[in-house]
């Protein structure tokens, strides 16, 4: 983080919204940098948070299970994958909604109330292996 931390404050601006599309968070991270990072990449398509690194982002993106707190993916244009470690159907519905670029919705994790949700663009992976819903 804080070689990339670095290049924030040596490259410009511009450089971040054009060239970053992926951001994986690998570690616990203070929030002020994580919002650090999201501010700077909003090209990112794809996100993804380890699970040693979801606390961190929980403060920033919200708990699960209510939207309204995670409606700021909404705002990322160019999202088109991210993966959810745990999240409540209330979150899923809303990022499928609102994320309107997404192709893909990787929940982590196995849950009876998520397996109702009927859109092509869901994958569960649990254990070691990956479930897309419907093909």
């Amino acid at each position: 983080m804080a070689q990339f931390l670095h290049a924030l404050e040596s490259k410009p601006i511009s450089f971040f919204h054009t060239h970053v599309r992926r951001i994986y968070f690998v570690n616990i991270y203070p929030v002020g940098n994580i919002c650090e990072v999201l501010s700077a990449c909003t090209a990112a398509t794809d996100i993804l948070a380890s699970e040693q690194a979801e606390p961190a982002l929980l403060p920033l993106l919200g708990t699960p299970g209510d939207w309204a707190t995670w409606s700021g993916l909404a705002h990322m244009p160019r999202l088109t994958h991210l993966a959810l470690n745990g999240p409540g159907a209330e979150v899923c519905i809303g990022v499928l909604r609102h994320c309107k670029f997404l192709a893909v919705l990787l929940i982590i994790g196995r849950s009876t109330k998520l397996e109702s949700l009927l859109d092509p663009r869901v994958v569960f992976q649990s254990d070691e292996i990956f479930m897309p819903m419907y093909s």
